[in-house]
């Protein structure tokens, strides 16, 4: 999981949370973004955060040359494929931006973006 310059400690701790229960446990935080170890960023985990890796990288450059080739799913807006239809390799990154902007629209080049379709009744 790849988190593109988040800015609040207690949403990375909930996406911490939530990874955790979804059994990842590498996570990749682009900068600028909020210090994993905040004390809102602990709280919201609920202690989720010392079962994981994590890496800071200055850039997203800087994170893909480090991992090596391997397909991204930025989740996007614009020419989406639904979350729930897609088939995963077993190595691959899916990539989130910040609560406020999500990912520029440079990141529709890396991969296959994806979308996570909500019910008619959920306006977030």
């Amino acid at each position: 999981m790849v988190l593109v310059s988040l800015f609040n400690s207690g949403n990375l701790g909930t996406i911490i949370l939530t990874a955790v229960g979804f059994s990842i446990n590498n996570i990749a935080i682009i900068r600028p973004a909020v210090d994993i170890f905040h004390p809102k960023t602990v709280r919201a985990s609920m202690g989720a955060l010392f079962n994981l890796n994590f890496k800071y990288f200055d850039s997203f450059a800087e994170y893909s040359s480090y991992v090596g080739k391997r397909d991204y799913f930025p989740f996007m807006l614009q020419e989406s494929k639904a979350l729930s239809e897609t088939h995963f390799p077993e190595i691959c990154s899916l990539v989130f931006g910040n609560e406020a902007t999500g990912l520029p629209d440079s990141f529709l080049k890396i991969g296959q973006p994806l979308l996570i379709k909500h019910l008619p009744q959920l306006t977030a």
